[in-house]
């Protein structure tokens, strides 16, 4: 396959992955010149038709997604018995080569990539397109630790990781990070992309699957039917809310995990944000056996008994109706006696703490007091949610009229400010323009060329916002790197300057000793920095000290006894003041021999022409 051009366009560079469906080549697209990833289709499936029409539908629909954490696909095609899919080239590894490097990662990164692989599902399920085989092997890392996803809708691979029953339903997948659904044949749909990305975070935080075994099968009945290991008991520090995120993620009844990858992404975007989340979790669930397919395994349900609690409920509805007509005629003289009593008498109440709730659930208990509320402001808070009280006055626990009045004020989310560009500064102005906005600054430096020592070369991040509090990093030029000046003595002037130019040193002044006089140039004899070598490009200047060309003279003889007609004789000298003729005229070879005194500078070599035809070439020392 490798040099092959498959549809006379993509030229195959070399195989650079590969999996149980298909092998994945760089390629270069020689219409766009671009490098681009060639997924080209094992020849075990390219015989099955309706493996191919499967494939290649999926592909076309998965091309249909453009999203910048998703892998873009280009193109789909046939070369021959070849089928293959063209997509984005990215540089970088597989977030399974990641965790292998690192073992475990930290909490904030983990969910971090989390998030970007949950934006790529949304856009996808917003397309209907359900990935199936979210894994890290199909998340790259792209070496700014960008996420791509790739493989949607047609990662389906048959490997040995991947669990296939015949006759019992068709169970295709990788089977480390299964959905229960589909472990047993059943529709995989938006929750079971929403489980396997549950087994990546529980990977990512404790550098282990939380099932294994000895065969796909035994592995797959596991997702079914054993609880998973809480990740807290693996690594007691991780954030509690982390772990619920992750739990409510590989609920085994699909209904009790995230409605959709919106709300999972949500949570995921809050504890980023805020620290901390509220994550709800299910009731406790226990374990039914289910038997499906021929395959006994134990499945969670909801608890049995329902139909005998529901008998008791009607039951009890009952009692409480009968109970209630009875204590109301009984309560009807007392209630007129005292209404009149109540009307000129306001309780008190104990004002409840509805500090950090969110506002509907703060009115719902101001109410439930017999309280009504106004708000007065909004401000900001880097904690306390939009939306979410953040004072309340009176304080609670104290002891108002009921009726009373509760001022609230609202958050209204983080303050975020615009990051001012820095760029070119002086770092003293430039710190003070970032702190005056609220921000942090860091400073990092490095030599430039270009930037002058002091400045600052480039920030990150450049324009944008940033929470109030959160950090801008400025890199300052710490002037030209310093380099060792090389030894000019020797050289001519212009030999001399040229790598001086080509180090971005200049040249100050040429002095001559003794004087120059008719000499075009000279020979290097000393120079400035001769004892200091090291100097900074841009910044440095040399002067050089030259003695002028020697000026000798050497005389040729042309033989003219074997020439019989006239011709015309060039001499053409050239030494280090350049290229020059000599002697140009027309020779009557009748006259005899010709004596030519050639005077050149320093060394060079001289060449002898008759008619434009070069006869001799002379060194000259």
């Amino acid at each position: 396959m490798i040099g092959r051009k498959l549809a006379n366009r993509y030229q195959i560079l070399e195989k650079i992955g590969g999996g149980g469906m298909a092998i994945v080549y760089k390629g270069r697209c020689t219409l766009l010149n671009r490098i681009v990833a060639v997924k080209v289709l094992r020849p075990q499936f390219a015989h099955d038709e309706e493996f191919v029409k499967k494939f290649r539908r999926e592909a076309q629909s998965s091309a249909s997604l453009s999203h910048p954490n998703i892998v873009a696909i280009y193109d789909v095609g046939q070369d021959k018995s070849d089928y293959f899919i063209v997509m984005e080239y990215v540089e970088g590894m597989t977030l399974k080569e990641y965790i292998q490097n690192k073992g475990v990662l930290e909490p904030k990164e983990a969910m971090k990539i989390a998030k970007e692989v949950a934006e790529a599902l949304a856009h996808a399920h917003d397309n209907s397109i359900i990935h199936r085989d979210i894994k890290p092997h199909n998340i790259l890392l792209t070496k700014n630790m960008s996420v791509k996803v790739t493989d949607f809708g047609i990662a389906k691979a048959i490997t040995s990781n991947t669990l296939t029953v015949q006759n019992t339903g068709s169970i295709m997948g990788s089977v480390h990070y299964f959905s229960p659904e589909q472990a047993k044949g059943a529709y995989a749909g938006v929750q079971s992309d929403i489980y396997s990305l549950g087994i990546v975070m529980y990977e990512m935080l404790t550098g282990q699957l939380p099932f294994d075994g000895e065969s796909p099968i035994s592995i797959a009945i596991k997702h079914i039917q054993e609880k998973v290991k809480p990740i807290r008991e693996i690594k007691p520090d991780i954030p509690e809310d982390v772990a619920k995120i992750v739990e409510k993620c590989l609920q085994k009844n699909k209904d009790v995990r995230y409605n959709n990858i919106r709300d999972l992404l949500d949570d995921i975007q809050s504890w980023l944000k805020y620290g901390k989340v509220d994550v709800k979790l299910p009731e406790t669930t226990i374990q039914q056996t289910q038997v499906f397919n021929g395959i006994s395994v134990q499945t969670p349900v909801e608890e049995k008994k329902e139909i005998n609690q529901n008998d008791k409920k009607k039951k009890i509805k009952k009692g409480i109706l009968i109970t209630s007509i009875v204590l109301l005629l009984i309560a009807l003289p007392i209630l007129a006696y005292f209404g009149i009593k109540n009307l000129l008498h306001v309780p008190e109440v104990v004002v409840p703490n509805v500090e950090g709730l969110r506002l509907n659930d703060a009115i719902a208990i101001l109410k439930e007091k017999g309280l009504n509320y106004t708000i007065t402001e909004d401000v900001y808070h880097a904690e306390i949610p939009v939306n979410h009280v953040v004072y309340q006055h009176p304080i609670p626990n104290t002891k108002v009229k009921k009726g009373r009045e509760i001022a609230l004020t609202l958050s209204s989310g983080p303050e975020f400010v615009a990051v001012p560009d820095v760029v070119g500064e002086e770092e003293r102005i430039a710190k003070i323009t970032i702190e005056q906005r609220g921000l942090k600054v860091n400073i990092e430096r490095e030599n430039s060329e270009t930037v002058l020592e002091g400045r600052v070369i480039r920030q990150i991040p450049l324009g944008g916002n940033l929470l109030k509090g959160e950090t801008v990093t400025l890199i300052i030029s710490s002037g030209p790197r310093s380099v060792e000046l090389p030894n000019l003595i020797g050289l001519t002037v212009e030999e001399a300057k040229e790598l001086l130019s080509y180090l971005n040193i200049s040249v100050r002044f040429v002095t001559y000793e003794p004087s120059q006089g008719n000499s075009p140039s000279g020979i290097v004899i000393r120079h400035s920095h001769q004892d200091n070598p090291l100097v900074q490009p841009g910044h440095t200047s040399i002067d050089l000290v030259a003695r002028p060309f020697q000026e000798k003279t050497r005389t040729f003889t042309i033989n003219n006894s074997d020439i019989e007609k006239p011709y015309v004789l060039k001499v053409i000298v050239k030494d280090l003041g350049g290229q020059r003729t000599v002697f140009e005229n027309t020779v009557n070879p009748q006259n005899g021999d010709l004596e030519i005194m050639v005077n050149y500078w320093e060394k060079g070599e001289v060449e002898f022409y008759r008619d434009n035809e070069l006869k001799d070439k002379i060194l000259l020392p």
